[in-house]
């Protein structure tokens, strides 16, 4: 059995960076917006199993959602639907942070403390992004 304790996320609150008003993306919205969020914490995560544990000090996760507001009405809301969708599947935060994908392409990235000898705490997080995007 697998066994995470503690399980705490952090201090640090997901914090979004910038709203931008698309231009019409064809689907009929009455307006599109882009918003991107990022979220990098210290979180207090020990995962235990047979072969020992391994700490998850570090967490980076950031991703731009879609929001497609559909119908434009006279009373409040002022729309009659609302459509939220990401554009892409995540991707590592080692391979996206400080170029100009990041604002554009959903990653996350760990860094692990503590971890078992001989063990590629890389294959760890390979193995989540595969699991986010279903692979």
């Amino acid at each position: 059995p697998v066994d995470i304790n503690p399980c705490l996320l952090g201090d640090k609150a997901p914090q979004m960076d910038e709203i931008e008003l698309l231009e019409d993306q064809g689907l009929g919205n009455w307006m599109d917006l882009k918003l991107h969020f990022f979220w990098h914490s210290e979180p207090d995560i020990t995962v235990e199993c047979k072969l020992g544990s391994v700490a998850l000090p570090k967490l980076k996760l950031g991703f731009t959602m879609y929001l497609g507001l559909q119908g434009e009405s006279e009373e409040p809301p002022f729309f009659n639907a609302a459509m939220l969708y990401m554009g892409n599947g995540f991707m590592h935060a080692r391979d996206v942070l400080n170029t100009k994908q990041e604002k554009q392409d959903p990653y996350i990235g760990m860094t692990f403390g503590d971890a078992w000898t001989g063990f590629s705490t890389s294959f760890v997080e390979d193995a989540v992004v595969g699991a986010l995007n279903g692979v």
